[in-house]
This record gives structure tokens, C-alpha cells and sequence, in this order.
């Protein structure tokens, strides 16, 4: 139970982290969103998307639907690397899975 709740902090920390960064410029998260060359609003879109599923995940009344958001973010990411960049798949499928179980374990299936 408390490696859950340490895990639902750390992935929460890490999605809105990356959503600041994206905010603020930050080069690689950048370019890997502007390599799906959706424009900047895409990018914006994603980066507010983090933040707010980050913070969605932590409060009890909003875990689910904050671990669903983090998990569609996780999967377009796993899909942006498999099919645009071509490279790094490994790091989105291990986020895609930690986030599967967060929202396994807010739906009540992992106790």
C-alpha cells in the first residue's frame, strides 16, 4: 500500500514536472512534440494535460479520472515513439505501466 502511494506521488511528480518543463521550453520535450508536427497549441495541449493529471492523481475524489488522463498521455507517447521518432520505446512502456497500475489500484482492483 505504501509503495502505491509512493509510486502515485512519484508519477504524479513526474508528468507535471514534464508539463512545466514543456512550458518552459524545455528542448527535448519540445522537439519531441513538434516532431508530430501538430503545431503549438499541440504542444501546449499536452504540456497542460500533464500538469493537470498530475495534480488530478494525487486528491482521492479525482484519482481516477486523473489516472486515466495520465494514462492516455502515457499510450500517445508510447505511440509518438514507436511511430514518429522510431527510437526510446522503452521509457514510455515502463510510465504507460506504472500509470496502468495507479489506475488499477484507484479503481479498487489492487488493494
Amino acid at each position: 500500500m505504501l509503495i502505491l502511494v509512493i509510486l502515485r506521488f512519484s508519477i504524479a511528480l513526474v508528468f507535471a514536472a514534464a508539463g512545466v518543463a514543456a512550458f518552459f521550453g524545455y528542448r527535448p520535450i519540445v522537439e519531441e512534440l513538434r516532431a508530430v508536427r501538430l503545431g503549438n497549441g499541440y504542444l501546449y495541449l499536452v504540456a497542460s494535460a500533464n500538469v493537470a493529471g498530475g495534480v488530478l492523481v494525487l486528491a482521492p475524489p479525482t484519482r481516477v479520472p486523473g489516472a486515466i488522463l495520465l494514462s492516455l498521455i502515457a499510450a500517445q507517447a508510447v505511440l509518438i515513439h514507436l511511430l514518429v521518432l522510431k527510437r526510446g520505446l522503452v521509457g514510455p512502456v515502463i510510465l504507460l505501466g506504472l500509470v496502468i497500475l495507479i489506475l488499477l489500484q484507484s479503481i479498487g482492483v489492487i488493494a
